[in-house]
């Protein structure tokens, strides 16, 4: 399981709780709509899409410190471009950002409580 580090929105908020807590609150209502569109898009074989909803989810983990996370998306945007790999192949990917994703939100829904 893979840990929220909010390191870089208190950086980048100077400390700002009401920012981190509204940075949050924005991942977990974003990062649920945008892994339905990327399992929609998988599901649909539209390897465009795959690669654009993993262009823009690897974002939102790299800013809350899921670096991991960040390079697997990374790594499935770039495989769902390259024409020579199978769908199929992109499975575990998938499934690895979707478990792994679901897990970071409830994080983030324990971490606004705190604020």
């Amino acid at each position: 399981m893979t840990k929220i580090k909010l390191e870089f929105l208190n950086e980048l908020s100077g400390g700002d709780a009401k920012f981190v807590s509204l940075m949050l609150k924005t991942y977990i209502e974003e990062t649920d709509k945008e892994l339905l569109l990327l399992e929609e898009a998988y599901q649909n074989k539209d390897r465009s899409s795959i690669a654009f909803w993993a262009h823009k989810i690897k974002t939102s983990f790299y800013l809350l410190g899921l670096e991991q996370l960040s390079a697997v998306a990374s790594n499935l945007e770039q495989n769902a471009k390259n024409l020579q790999l199978s769908l199929d192949n992109l499975q575990e990917e998938l499934s690895y950002i979707s478990s792994n994703a679901a897990d970071s939100i409830k994080q983030a829904k324990r971490l606004i409580e705190a604020f």
